[in-house]
């Protein structure tokens, strides 16, 4: 990372975090709708599910992870490298 500007940093963290949250959805979300669906049909009163909350929910943790990440990259990635290598 020596001689990378902060952009290329953060990209860097970005982009493995990026493959991680896809790889939690196509885990998740098959396995949330399964249960769900399980759930909902053992009431006597069906409810519609609205399923646009599954997008929001996934926006908004996304989003939530990438600004967490993004901060932090940026705090260590204006110190000095031999700052930061010292408490590695």
């Amino acid at each position: 990372v020596l001689g990378a500007s902060i952009p290329q940093i953060l990209a860097i963290f970005y982009r493995e975090f990026v493959v991680l949250i896809g790889a939690a959805l196509l885990i998740g979300l098959p396995v949330y709708y399964w249960g769900l669906s399980g759930w909902l049909q053992n009431f006597n009163l069906r409810i519609d599910f609205p399923w646009y909350l599954i997008g929001v929910a996934v926006v908004v943790v996304t989003l939530f992870v990438l600004l967490t990440v993004g901060i932090q990259t940026y705090r260590v990635a204006r110190q000095k490298p031999a700052t930061t290598l010292r408490y590695e």
